[in-house]
């Protein structure tokens, strides 16, 4: 697969077949948990948030695959917990393997089967990693330092309160600073929805 074919191939389970071994686990975890999401959305149950934002740790982490067990069972007799929506996924895309592309396919696999979204996993799959495996893309040390690190700055203020409406600002602040890389510029001002993990944000961040 070359990058053209990358941005067009509209098979989620192709694409993870040809990341294997390309990507970190921390990334193929996040779409993990954002195929868990895909699914939940269609469940409003009060314990969903406080799992999925355990689920987003444990991808980065910040909370290791115990932490999640121990939660798990405390939730075991919750109606969220009943779901087997959630059963498939929490216990067997995320929970049973350390390795972030096994839970990458059976996200994606538990997804296909219980709530059919294919472009959404595209899309995740294209915010998460980018143009990354097909050109070398850096953020420039000067662009770094600009303006007493005013770019990572903002970065890093999106990333951690999750207010990724604020990515054109982003963009303008790179801009200002230099930036002239189309494919930064364009992912920050692109619409629709950003999610943790975002390769602009984590080459900012220096994150893998």
């Amino acid at each position: 697969m070359d990058g053209s074919e990358w941005q067009t191939c509209t098979d989620p389970k192709h694409m993870i077949e040809f990341v294997q071994d390309k990507v970190s686990d921390r990334k193929l975890r996040l779409f993990a948990v954002e195929m868990c999401e895909s699914v939940w959305r269609h469940y409003d149950h009060p314990e969903k948030a406080a799992v999925l934002e355990l689920l987003s740790s444990y991808a980065e982490g910040k909370a290791v695959q115990q932490d999640v067990k121990q939660a798990c069972e405390v939730y075991d007799d919750s109606a969220f917990f009943r779901l087997q929506a959630v059963k498939y996924l929490l216990y067997q895309a995320t929970l049973f393997t350390d390795d972030g592309w096994t839970n990458a396919k059976l996200a994606n696999h538990y997804q296909m089967v219980l709530y059919p979204d294919p472009e959404r996993a595209v899309a995740r799959l294209h915010e998460l990693i980018g143009p990354l495996l097909f050109r070398a893309v850096a953020i420039p040390p000067a662009i770094l330092r600009w303006n007493d690190g005013t770019a990572v700055a903002i970065a890093k203020a999106i990333y951690d309160e999750r207010a990724f409406d604020r990515l054109p600002i982003l963009a303008d602040a790179l801009e200002d600073a230099g930036c002239t890389d189309a494919d930064i510029l364009n992912h920050c001002r692109l619409p629709g929805e950003h999610v943790r993990g975002c390769w602009v944000l984590d080459l900012l961040l220096g994150q893998i």
